[in-house]
């Protein structure tokens, strides 16, 4: 919390002194980015994309990118990968090192090809990022499981430049991901 304080003073310090040198416009242009800036930092949690299909959660103070899963149902299925591929752009933009998937309570009504196809190419994709870790919360349903634990296997086989565990709650999960 020092660090936020001693931030959010440096903000404060640079805007005040670019407000004795601007116009009146200027200066509630400036005083508005200090007070938005300052919110971000505050913010413990921060929401960086959402829409009806999954949110992706970032922690600024544990650098943990939180999601939960898609549905991925064969008439939706194209609406699951783009979900995936904004995933891992995020991952990618935001240099995430930490990633926890929720997929506990995810719908999965596709074949064992199409599913295996698609988490295998994320997985890839993932490798072309800075992760360290990835923490995944796993699901209730057996045959989700399987195919699941098909597809890890396969990933782990592969030169991996991430982690990967399996937990039933999110608070082991987010351990580890800390440790």
């Amino acid at each position: 919390m020092a660090g936020t304080v001693g931030v959010i003073n440096l903000i404060f310090i640079a805007t005040y002194t670019l407000m004795k040198t601007n116009t009146k416009a200027s200066r509630r242009l400036l005083l508005n980015i200090f007070w938005y800036i300052c919110s971000i930092i505050l913010l413990k949690n921060m929401v960086i994309f959402e829409n009806g299909y999954f949110r992706l959660d970032y922690t600024l103070s544990t650098d943990i990118l939180g999601v939960d899963l898609p549905d991925m149902r064969t008439t939706g299925l194209s609406e699951a990968e783009r979900c995936f591929e904004i995933m891992v752009e995020h991952v990618r933009n935001y240099n995430i090192h930490r990633l926890l998937l929720d997929s506990s309570k995810a719908v999965v009504e596709v074949g064992d090809a199409e599913y295996n196809r698609l988490i295998y190419q994320v997985s890839m994709d993932l490798m072309k990022t800075n992760l360290k870790r990835v923490a995944r919360i796993v699901s209730s349903t057996t045959e989700l499981e399987k195919m699941a634990v098909k597809v890890q296997q396969a990933v782990l086989q592969s030169p991996s430049t991430y982690q990967i565990q399996n937990f039933t709650s999110k608070q082991p999960a987010s351990q580890w991901l800390l440790a």
